[in-house]
């Protein structure tokens, strides 16, 4: 059957009524046919690219349609089957010679690649009919919600935000900016942190510039309301060191998976999409996104950052369905003036991503004597450039408060100590 199945795939498709609907819907590659298939393929691909639909049988020599020929989704199995066990064979083939050749971590790529190629080629590209799935759709996510349920998606813990967003879901990519030293990864930590501990979700964090130790450092702050400072130093009391110890094991039962990665482990985007596909987060952190490395090891800078960011737009928060929220840097224009185009890299950060925020700081002393910050919105789906307060209180009462700051008592100007 599975010699077969190529070839009955395409012809069942083109007798379907719904052939058209159903070739867009279902992610279909040239990667998944071989020999006489492909000449098939190629033939409707480009009826379809000319015309908007598929051709007719006769039209490709298909003058006898197979008695007893089943619907397309039958054979697209088969299809999948074949070329998942054609790709992961050929992996093998490759890794034997390179480990013959003493080479394990070119073998171990080539199974890397194997993974993300056939995670990517297999993911259905969902295409939905608005009057056929839109009612079903939206009464499931109003039932939901009316029972009680979790608003869907991951929420990033400020609420100018979330009522602004909703939440974050598959296909979002937010990108957090500002001039080195604002305040980055402690804004990526905090949404990070609230979505783990307040929406039990399951998170993954990944920074391109900091070791685990230091971010643990933070994140059990946060979670402890401690002094940052002095949990850094040491100088945390014996008796209180012992406690924290004793919460943060008794979380393994309480709580999801925060995963923390090294970038040096994570150093290309396909190495997160991996990682992303084996342990499935149900939301993606990238500190320092901008130091992402691609497979084109000659690529400039700006074009280095546009394709990896593609590649998480496209293949991890959409294929995969994991929202993704990655930080970046604004050029030196961009600590005066707060615009799309002055985040440092590319173009594409703005073009890109679906809600963007800006830290701007007036740069007097250490970020750690301010009080309050301001976070600018430049950009959030349709609506205009907005901006909220933050508390940003780190070795004070109440310790590690980054919380949103109501409206009517937010200062009109940043107060510093």
């Amino acid at each position: 059957m599975a010699l077969l199945s190529g070839k009955r795939f395409l012809t069942s498709l083109l007798v379907d009524p719904k052939g058209t609907e159903k070739y867009l819907g279902m992610g279909i590659h040239e990667g998944l046919f071989r020999g006489p298939e492909l000449e098939l393929y190629d033939e409707i691909q480009g009826h379809l690219a000319k015309y908007g639909s598929l051709p007719k049988p006769q039209t490709c020599g298909i003058v006898e349609i197979p008695e007893g020929l089943e619907n397309p989704e039958y054979y697209f199995d088969d299809v999948v089957k074949r070329f998942t066990h054609r790709t992961i064979v050929s992996a093998m083939k490759g890794a034997q010679i390179e480990l013959a050749e003493k080479n394990p971590q070119a073998a171990l790529d080539l199974f890397r690649a194997m993974l993300v190629d056939i995670t990517t080629r297999t993911s259905s590209n969902q295409i939905m009919d608005y009057a056929h799935d839109g009612p079903d759709m939206i009464d499931q996510e109003f039932q939901m919600l009316n029972k009680g349920h979790m608003l869907p998606g991951v929420l990033t813990g400020y609420p100018t935000l979330d009522t602004l967003l909703g939440s974050l879901r598959g296909g979002d990519v937010m990108a957090i900016v500002g001039r080195p030293g604002q305040g980055k990864t402690y804004q990526l930590l905090r949404m990070a942190h609230h979505a783990w501990h307040q929406q039990n979700k399951r998170v993954m964090f990944v920074s391109m510039e900091m070791k685990p130790l230091p971010l643990i450092q933070r994140i059990t702050a946060m979670h402890q309301k401690l002094s940052i400072t002095l949990l850094r130093r040491g100088e945390i009391l014996k008796k209180k060191h012992k406690q924290i110890l004793t919460d943060m094991a008794a979380l393994e039962g309480t709580h999801d998976k925060f995963w923390i990665i090294d970038g040096n482990l994570t150093a290309r985007v396909r190495d997160i999409q991996m990682l992303v596909h084996q342990m499935k987060p149900d939301a993606l952190y990238i500190d320092g996104a901008y130091l992402l490395k691609t497979d084109d090891k000659f690529a400039k800078r700006y074009e280095r950052v546009a394709e990896s960011l593609e590649t998480i737009k496209s293949d991890i928060s959409t294929r995969l369905n994991t929202p993704c929220v990655l930080s970046y840097q604004f050029n030196k224009k961009g600590a005066k003036e707060k615009e799309l185009e002055n985040i440092g890299g590319s173009d594409a950060i703005g073009q890109i991503c679906s809600c963007v925020l800006a830290l701007y700081e007036k740069e007097i002393g250490s970020i750690e004597y301010v009080v309050k910050k301001k976070v600018d919105i430049l950009k959030a789906r349709d609506a205009g450039q907005m901006e909220f307060y933050i508390n940003w209180i780190f070795d004070a009462p109440p310790f590690m408060d980054f919380s949103e700051i109501l409206p009517e008592t937010s200062a009109d100007e940043f107060v510093y100590v």
